[in-house]
């Protein structure tokens, strides 16, 4: 019998129909409990979620949260330190002192999109570190010229490190010297990073051992050490490995070095502080092609490095417009750091850029090559700070003109404070006038900047927008605020806004909050609260603190408290500091990553500045940079923070 074409097709159908239902069935009975439900939709977000550019989110959009402690009640949460993976071109985490083998992005190796820049969090979190120094700076006076990170207690007799001097007490140098023999790779590139910090002589023996080791992380530490280290030789040795030539594979053991290798040890030639330095990076910024991240490097290690000399080079490298365009950025920003007022024609050209990127950059430069009296300079940042397109280089700007400071300037971050009070620049305004205040020590006491301030921090609707409210009223000293931020502090349950809470009561030196702080520095699984805790009681703290801490210790040895005292001890800076975080060393107590912890803090401990008036030499890497293009090299630099 003779089949029409059309009965084919339907036969055709019939069979393919079957075959489907039978693969399905299989399926289902494949499916322990039957098909799985479908994925719930996402939450929405919260009813007084204040987006990046500041107005409550009415859209459904979920917000990003990327706050690295759980916070399910924070409306408005802060940005978590996003998980870096090498080669990527996100900032690094906010976490500020921690050994790779703890919090460092290089061993997190999937993407993640970049949080929202414009944020006041994310900027805190970059540059606390430098904020956070000069505010304890000018908190002690000049009466002790042997700095430090905390309070001193002038009654225990140890050699702490100071100004450009080497941390020699023999049991903290034994701890280090011991970690250098442990199998577990974090811990040996800790201890030789740690011993690069204390600029002891004795430590390039352990460096350059540590440059021929088996892991590659302890090579990448060691580089990083040498420039701790600061000095000539130290640079010497880094520009052989930059350069790959024999001395260069005679220190690493015969190896050829990586091209992530020559990277960092540019980088670190930027951390030395030497003159020694200078042709090496110069060298280094001539490179094209495959080695153009070592010729990035070079110009933020310039930055870093701070010599006027290096000043033609990089306005060179900014004005080729043949270069590659993330190094002429970045170069950019590096002219501030080296710069004078001369520089301020180059950097006006670029404000008046179309180009986000490079107006981020001049804004970084402008903050710290323009004064009161650069008119031109002021109006062009108004205009950014008020009308920029662009959020980050706006509340960049905002910052710029904090630094820049004067009465013009004042009446600008005022008039944004005012009318932009519940989005990201008025939080910026107050951080700018914070800044500004700070700066000018008691000359604006009488002004009525800290009275809006607090107004606008008891206002805030959100909990984020009133922990931004709290840092400014530390960073402006206002001692008024205090009773207003602990019971803020006191109000809320969000691990992450107590913690800016915490920094804020440290930076005003608020004693009496010390038993309010206390029991949180041994809350579990907060590891921001902890830090921002530990800090501020460290602060604040005198000689009966780490006794309590020791008691503490004695009674309990969770994973947390004991990190919560390493951190503790470190950020006082001073003997009984050093004695009773050598102790938690040398009692053996924890697994071999809180002991990674704990050796790197030593070397937090033991890096100080050159000068009075210089940061200590890693804090300077994230000093004026531009973040928001990062490049691999930075980002893994910064990580170490």
């Amino acid at each position: 019998m003779k089949r029409s074409p059309l009965g084919l097709w339907a036969l055709a159908s019939l069979a393919f129909v079957a075959v489907l239902t039978l693969i399905s069935v299989a399926a289902y009975a494949g499916c322990p409990g039957g098909y799985p439900p479908p994925p719930p939709p996402p939450p929405p977000p919260p009813p007084d979620y204040e987006g990046p550019g500041g107005q409550v989110e009415r859209s459904g959009r979920v917000p990003t949260d990327p706050t690295p402690d759980p916070d399910p009640g924070a409306a408005g949460t802060t940005p978590r330190p996003t998980e870096l993976p090498r080669g990527g071109v996100t900032p690094p985490p906010t976490v500020n002192v921690a050994p790779r083998g703890v919090t460092s992005p290089a061993r997190r190796r999937k993407p993640h999109a970049a949080p929202a820049m414009e944020r006041w969090e994310h900027w805190w979190a970059i540059n606390q570190n430098g904020y956070l120094w000069r505010a304890r700076k000018a908190r002690e006076g000049t009466e002790n010229d042997d700095y430090s990170v905390g309070v001193r207690d002038s009654s225990v007799d140890l050699d702490v490190v100071g100004s450009g001097s080497p941390l020699t007490a023999t049991e903290t140098m034994s701890v280090l010297w011991s970690a250098l023999e442990e199998p577990h790779d974090g811990l040996r590139a800790a201890s030789i990073l740690s011993l690069g910090r204390t600029q002891a002589p004795e430590a390039l023996a352990a460096i350059l051992k540590g440059l021929r080791d088996e892991s590659a992380e302890v090579r990448e530490w060691s580089v990083m050490a040498l420039g701790a280290h600061g000095t000539a030789d130290a640079a010497r040795l880094l520009g052989a490995i930059v350069r790959s030539n024999a001395e260069g594979l005679l220190l690493l053991g015969g190896r050829m070095p990586t091209r992530e290798l020559r990277a960092h040890a540019t980088m670190a030639l930027g951390l030395t502080g030497s003159d020694a330095a200078l042709p090496h990076l110069e060298a280094a910024l001539a490179q094209t092609g495959h080695d153009i991240e070592i010729a990035r490097a070079a110009v933020v290690a310039l930055g870093v490095l701070g010599k006027r000399e290096a000043l033609p080079s990089l306005v060179a490298a900014v004005k080729n417009e043949g270069r590659d365009r993330l190094l002429r950025i970045h170069a950019l920003a590096a002219i501030g750091q080296v710069g004078s007022s001369e520089e301020l024609p180059l950097v006006l050209s670029f404000l008046r850029s179309s180009d986000a990127d490079f107006v981020r950059s001049a804004v970084l430069a402008a903050g710290l090559l323009g004064s009161p009296a650069d008119q031109e300079l002021l109006t062009v940042l108004q205009r950014i700070a008020h009308e920029g397109k662009d959020p980050v280089g706006s509340s960049w700007a905002i910052i710029s003109l904090g630094e820049i400071g004067g009465e013009s300037a004042r009446r600008s971050l005022r008039v944004i404070l005012a009318e932009d009070r519940k989005n990201f620049r008025g939080v910026f305004a107050a951080l700018g006038l914070g800044i500004l205040h700070q700066d000018a020590g008691d000359a604006l006491s009488g002004s009525d900047d800290l009275t809006a301030m607090r107004a606008n921090f008891v206002a805030a609707r959100s909990e984020t927008t009133r922990g931004g409210y709290a840092i400014a009223l530390g960073l402006a000293g206002d001692r008024l605020a205090i009773p207003s931020i602990v019971h803020a502090m006191i109000e809320t349950s969000s691990p992450t806004i107590r913690s800016h809470f915490a920094d804020a009561l440290g930076l005003l030196d608020a004693t009496d909050a010390t038993a309010l702080l206390e029991p949180q520095l041994w809350e579990e699984g907060k590891p921001a609260l902890t830090q921002s805790v530990a800090r501020a009681l460290a602060y604040l703290g005198g000689s009966e603190q780490v006794a309590t801490i020791e008691r503490r210790l004695a009674l309990t040895a969770s994973s947390s408290e004991r990190r919560g005292a390493a951190f503790c001890l470190a950020f006082r800076g001073d003997g009984l500091g050093q004695k009773g975080l050598t102790s938690l060393l040398r009692s053996g107590a924890g697994c071999e990553v809180e002991r990674e912890t704990f050796v790197y803090l030593v070397g937090v401990m033991a890096d100080r500045a050159r000068s009075a008036e210089e940061l200590p030499a890693l804090y300077r890497l994230k000093e004026r940079c531009n973040y928001a293009q990062a490049f691999p090299t930075l980002v893994e630099m910064m990580g170490v923070l």
